[in-house]
This record gives C-alpha cells, sequence and structure tokens, in this order.
C-alpha cells in the first residue's frame, strides 16, 4: 500500500503463525496507511496462498547440550 507521498516512512508488517496477508490488510496495515505511512505485507511460509504453493514451514528439533 504506496503512500502517495514519496517520502512517507514504510512499515513492514509481518504476521504470526495464526494470520495471514488478508487479516492484516483488514486490521493493520489499513490503520498505518491512514495515518500516512506506507506498508509493505508478508506472508511467511505456511501461511495465506504461500502453502498451497508448497512453501511451508518444517519442524526442526535442534540438539541440545545436557546441562551441567
Amino acid at each position: 500500500m504506496r503512500n502517495e507521498r514519496a517520502e512517507a516512512p514504510v512499515v513492514l508488517v509481518i504476521g504470526g503463525a495464526d494470520t495471514c496477508f488478508q487479516d492484516l490488510v483488514l486490521t493493520v496495515a489499513r490503520n498505518l496507511f491512514e495515518r500516512g505511512y506506507s506498508v509493505a505485507l508478508v506472508d511467511l511460509p505456511g501461511q495465506g496462498r504461500n502453502q498451497a504453493n508448497g512453501l511451508y514451514w518444517e519442524a526442526e528439533a535442534a540438539p541440545t547440550a545436557p546441562c551441567r
């Protein structure tokens, strides 16, 4: 969402695990845009349409060191 003012600051909005681009447009992005910001929104792998395109998160457990 580009503000018509070229010098408008840009806010990058990245949702959490239980949201998507469409939810953020209707809530966060619209409010920022109305306050004069340009807004860039991103869906992470596994969110929104990305999962249908084969992009998703895979859980991987990392080995941990024993406590001493």
